[in-house]
């Protein structure tokens, strides 16, 4: 095995690159983070947390595309949440013409503290 290439602190070698390659073919529909999990998978590759390191296959991924040496699914476009202005609450309740009369603490009917 001839190494290529050394990335991320991983030596890639001609083996490695029939593995990804094989990846890409076989995931081609799938995001390029999905197949970087799988890649992490394949080479049980771990954080000292227990966690896959998919973001750093994800950089090797990168360059090795970069390099032409891999071809990667196109990336896809993100989905941007607008923030829309607040709704303007409708008031439903019938205008009535009705002489409020007393004082409002009398005429409080809320179940909290009523205002001072």
């Amino acid at each position: 095995m001839k190494e290529l290439l050394s990335v991320r602190g991983r030596s890639i070698t001609d083996t490695d690159i029939g593995l990804i390659r094989s990846l890409t073919d076989e995931y081609s529909n799938r995001s390029r983070a999905f197949i970087s999990r799988k890649l992490s998978e394949s080479w049980k590759w771990y954080q000292a947390n227990g966690r896959l390191k998919d973001r750093a296959c994800r950089d090797i991924l990168s360059v090795l595309e970069a390099k032409g040496l891999i071809t990667l699914p196109p990336l896809r476009t993100r989905t941007v949440m607008v923030s829309l202005p607040p709704s303007t609450r409708i008031d439903t309740q019938p205008y009535t013409e009705t002489t409020i009369t007393g004082h409002l603490r009398n005429s409080w009917q809320g179940s909290r503290n009523p205002p001072r």
